[in-house]
C-alpha cells in the first residue's frame, strides 16, 4: 500500500544541489540518469515522474527563462522514460505536468516546425497528419510570444486563431484549458502499443480495498515482469563461462508467519542445466529454489540467474519463471501484477562461414535531430560512437565495413552541395564521447578517411560507398567522423532520423570547426541520441586452424551441438555433437596430426588411408558407449 511518492535525498550526487539536472547542452548540475537511478518503479507496471530542485542550475523562482520540466517520447530506453518536473511546477493551476504527460504519449506542439528549430515561421502543413504536430484538428501557428492567447487572424492559415491551438495544453501560452479530440486518439494510440501498452494492464492504480488481491493481504510478485540479456562472459568456473543477474521477488506487506515462493520454469525454450540455472540461496553447487519471506517482514528478496556463455549457435531463446506460495498458515498470497519473469536470452555464437555481405540497420527510428548536414553552418564537424556490442546485435563480425547510409528527412534548400565533405572511421575503446565534465572527443589521427566528395543529401537513405574498406577488429566501438566546409552559409536545412542507444552517455558531438581544426568545444546531444546508421559489411570468413597441438574446450552437455574454435586465435577446429544425453563435461579438442593429405595406414588401398589432420578428443567423463 503506497501515495506512490518516494521522497530521495540526492545531495550525495555530485553536482546535484547547485546545479539540480542537466536539460540541454550544459554542463551545470548532473545528468538526469544519476538522479534516476536512486530511486525508479518498474517503468513497464508505472510511469515514473522525477521531482527535482533545478534543472540547469534554475530553479523556477526567478524572472528569467527556465526550463519547467521535460519529457521522453515513447521508444526511450526504460531507464531513461518518464518526466523531470521541477518542484516549484507542481503546484495547483500550473500546466508543466499534462503538458509533459503530451510528450510521453507523443504529442508535440502545435507550432512545430522542423525546419525552423525557433518555430517562428510557419511549418509546412500539406498532409496535416505527417507535418507540423501531426494532428489535424490543430491549426499550424507559429511559437506565440510572451506566453499571449493570440486573437484575430492566424498567419500560417489566414483563418481565425482557433482555442485549438491558444488553449491548448501543447502550447506556450497561458489559457490553456484542453487537449482537442485529435490529440486525444493520438494519445490513446500511443497507450495502445508497446512501451505503453502494459500500462494499461498495470494493477498499480487498483485501489487498496479492491482487485483480485487487495493491498491488505500480503502478495507476492516478481519486481519485473520482462527482461532481455545476451551471452557474455563475466566469470567462469572450468570451462564454463557465464554472467550472474540478480532479480527481486517482491511482498506488499509483512506476512502473518514466515511464507515462501518456490520458483521454476514456466515455459520457454532454454534448457536449464545448458542456458541458464537459478538459485536462491547464492550457490550454484547446492543451489536452492526456495525464497524465504519472514513473518512481518516487507523486504524483497533476491535470486540469482546464471546464463551461459556456451559455444553453442542455438539463436534467441525465451525463459518464463514462475512461482508457488506456501503461506505457512498466514495470509501471505500471490499477486496478480507480475506473476511470471519472462527472459530473452540472446545468443552471440554464429555457425562457421564464408565471407557474407551485407547491409543492416543500427537503432529503431527515435524521431528527427538536427543531422551532420547543417546547412546554416558554413563549416561542421561531427563525431558518433556505435558500440560494439550494437553491431555484433546485428550480426556483425570481424571483418570489412565498404559504406554506410544516413536516413535524411530533406527539410529545405534541396540541390545544395555540401562542399569537401569526407567521412572517417576509427575503433576505440572508449566507451563515450563525452560524460558528465569529462570530453573524449576522438583525435583526428586516430581516424581512416573512408569518403571524400562533394555530396547533395536527398530524402531517405543517403549511401556513402567507402574508397577502401575499414577493417573492424569485432570487438572495439566504433567512432565515425563527418565534417565539411562550405565557405559561405546556406539555406539548407536537414534533419537526421536518430535514436537512442541506452547507455546515457553523450555519444554525437558537433563543432563549427572545418575538417583540418581539431575538435575543441562544441555542442552535443545527451541521453545516448544519435542518428540511425545502416553499415554495410563483409564478415570475415571463418578461419581453420591446421597447426599441430593448438587445442580449444567447450563443455559438451547431453544433445549438444559445439563449435571447438582455437582459444588463442578464434579458427575453427572441430564441430561435435552430442547424440546422447551423457554429459561429457568440459572437452578438450587437441590437432594430434597436422597435414592437407592422406598418408597409407594399412595398405595402398584410398580406403585405408589415414587423414594427415587428426584430432583427440579429451572430455572430462568419457561414455564407452558413446557415440
Amino acid at each position: 500500500m503506497t501515495n506512490g511518492i518516494n521522497r530521495v535525498n540526492g545531495s550525495a550526487v555530485a553536482g546535484y544541489v547547485a546545479g539540480g539536472v542537466q536539460a540541454q547542452q550544459t554542463t551545470v548540475g548532473t545528468q538526469d540518469l544519476n538522479i534516476k537511478n536512486l530511486s525508479r518503479w518498474d517503468p513497464t507496471q508505472y510511469y515514473n515522474i522525477w521531482i527535482v530542485n533545478k534543472i540547469d542550475g534554475v530553479d523556477g523562482n526567478t524572472l528569467s527563462s527556465f526550463i519547467a520540466g521535460y519529457a521522453y517520447f515513447p521508444g526511450a530506453p526504460s531507464n531513461e522514460d518518464g518526466i523531470v518536473m521541477l518542484a516549484t511546477q507542481m503546484i495547483a493551476g500550473e500546466k508543466t505536468l499534462p503538458h509533459e504527460i503530451g510528450h510521453a504519449f507523443n504529442l508535440y506542439h502545435p507550432f512545430e516546425n522542423p525546419a525552423d528549430p525557433s518555430s517562428a515561421t510557419c511549418a509546412v502543413n500539406t498532409s496535416c497528419s505527417t507535418q507540423g504536430d501531426q494532428v489535424c484538428d490543430t491549426d499550424p501557428v507559429t511559437l506565440p510570444a510572451n506566453f499571449v492567447c493570440r486573437t484575430g487572424t492566424n498567419t500560417c492559415n489566414g483563418a481565425a486563431y482557433s482555442t485549438n491551438t491558444e488553449s491548448n495544453y501543447m502550447n506556450y501560452t497561458s489559457c490553456y484549458t484542453l487537449f482537442t479530440a485529435g490529440q486525444k486518439a493520438r494519445m490513446l494510440a500511443a497507450a495502445a502499443i508497446s512501451p505503453r501498452l502494459s500500462l494499461t494492464t498495470s494493477q498499480g492504480g487498483t485501489d487498496p480495498g479492491a482487485g483480485g488481491s487487495p493491498c491488505t493481504i500480503p502478495k507476492i510478485d516478481f519486481e519485473l515482469a520482462n527482461d532481455q540479456v545476451t551471452e557474455t562472459t563475466a566469470a567462469g568456473t572450468g570451462c564454463r563461462s557465464y554472467k550472474d543477474y540478480t532479480y527481486n521477488m517482491v511482498i506488499g506487506l509483512g506476512p502473518s508467519a514466515a511464507a515462501t515462493a518456490t520458483l521454476s520454469k514456466s515455459s520457454g525454450t532454454a534448457v536449464q542445466g545448458l542456458d541458464f540455472d537459478l538459485t536462491t540461496n547464492g550457490s550454484f553447487t547446492v543451489p536452492d529454489n526456495v525464497i524465504h519471506f519472514p513473518a512481518g517482514a516487507s523486504a524483497s528478496q533476491s535470486f540469482t540467474l546464471r546464463v551461459y556463455d556456451d559455444a553453442i549457435a542455438n539463436g534467441t531463446r525465451s525463459l518464463v519463471l514462475g512461482f508457488a506460495v506456501g503461506n505457512g498458515g498466514g495470509n501471505a498470497a500471490a499477486g496478480n501484477g507480475r506473476p511470471n519473469l519472462s527472459l530473452i536470452i540472446n545468443d552471440n555464437d554464429a555457425v562457421p562461414s564464408g565471407p557474407v555481405s551485407t547491409t543492416n540497420v543500427i537503432g529503431t527510428d527515435w524521431g528527427a535531430i538536427q543531422s551532420p548536414f547543417i546547412g546554416a553552418s558554413a563549416q561542421s564537424k561531427s563525431q558518433f560512437l556505435y558500440y560494439s556490442s550494437e553491431l555484433q546485435a546485428v550480426g556483425m563480425k570481424v571483418g570489412n565495413i565498404t559504406g554506410l547510409s544516413l536516413n535524411i528527412d530533406k527539410v529545405s534548400g534541396a540541390g545544395f552541395t555540401y562542399q569537401g565533405m569526407t567521412i572517417k572511421v576509427a575503433q576505440t575503446t572508449q566507451a563515450f564521447l563525452k560524460n558528465g565534465a569529462t570530453s573524449l572527443p576522438l583525435p583526428d589521427a586516430a581516424f581512416t578517411t573512408v569518403y571524400s566528395s562533394g555530396y547533395i543529401t536527398a530524402n531517405g537513405w543517403n549511401n556513402f560507398t567507402f574508397s577502401a574498406p575499414f577493417a573492424w577488429d569485432g570487438t572495439s566501438n566504433l567512432v565515425i567522423e563527418l565534417c565539411y566546409d562550405n565557405g559561405v552559409t546556406t539555406g539548407a536545412t536537414d534533419q537526421c532520423e536518430g535514436y537512442v542507444d541506452g547507455s546515457g552517455k553523450v555519444n554525437y558531438l558537433f563543432a563549427n570547426v572545418n575538417c583540418g581544426t581539431a575538435i575543441g568545444a562544441f555542442s552535443y546531444y545527451n541521453g545516448g541520441l544519435k542518428p540511425m546508421i545502416q553499415l554495410a559489411y563483409t564478415n570475415a570468413q571463418t578461419g581453420v586452424e591446421s597447426v599441430q597441438n593448438s587445442s580449444a574446450q567447450q563443455y559438451l552437455g547431453p544433445n549438444t551441438d559445439v563449435y571447438f574454435y582455437d582459444q588463442s586465435n578464434g579458427q575453427l577446429m572441430a564441430r561435435i555433437q552430442n547424440l546422447s544425453s551423457f554429459d561429457y563435461g568440459c572437452t578438450q579438442v587437441v590437432v594430434d596430426r597436422a597435414g592437407t593429405s592422406a598418408t597409407k595406414f594399412w595398405n595402398n588401398n584410398t580406403s585405408n588411408y589415414l587423414m594427415d589432420k587428426t584430432f583427440h578428443v579429451i572430455p572430462t567423463t568419457n561414455n564407452p558407449s558413446g557415440k
